[in-house]
């Protein structure tokens, strides 16, 4: 998460995981959302006043609102959905992701706000992520990356 000095939320990364057969995030009004879903069975997604969107593995979405609520029709229970969800305020340019395999040196950009790793792992330095698991990365250069029979997400500013 990334604040302003005015203690503002700038950017948020979260994974949210459904395991039932409705959820919902909540944050600050005037906020933006690109959700991508990486796994498990398709999710409705519903934010503010829109209807309710479907969402698939490996597509994205964008919602506005201060409310995001997750659904998985025809869902009772049994499995996990998951999606990634990356909320700003509203006033900064749209974030954009991008799903791509890899193995051996990973390019990485000053724009990267964010590299979720969804197979396989990624090395930056000495920290190494597996499944599940993601670098977040601030205003410095993130350095050089290498990835083992990786597929990874990245959510770069526009």
């Amino acid at each position: 998460m990334e604040q302003d000095r005015a203690l503002r939320l700038q950017w948020q990364l979260q994974l949210v995981e459904l395991r039932g057969p409705q959820g919902r995030i909540q944050l600050p009004d005037d906020t933006v959302h690109l959700i991508v879903g990486i796994s498990g069975a398709q999710v409705e997604v519903q934010a503010a006043d829109a209807r309710p969107t479907p969402l698939r593995r490996d597509h994205a979405l964008v919602a506005h609102g201060s409310s995001v609520e997750f659904s998985r029709p025809g869902i009772r229970g049994i499995g996990l959905s998951r999606v990634i969800v990356l909320s700003s305020e509203a006033s900064l340019p749209p974030a954009r992701f991008a799903v791509t395999a890899s193995h051996g040196a990973l390019p990485l950009s000053r724009d990267l706000l964010a590299l979720v790793v969804l197979k396989g792992s990624v090395t930056i330095g000495e920290s190494t992520v597996s499944r599940d698991s993601a670098f977040v990365f601030g205003s410095e250069d993130p350095g050089a990356a290498v990835a083992t029979s990786a597929q990874v997400l990245r959510i770069s500013r526009s």
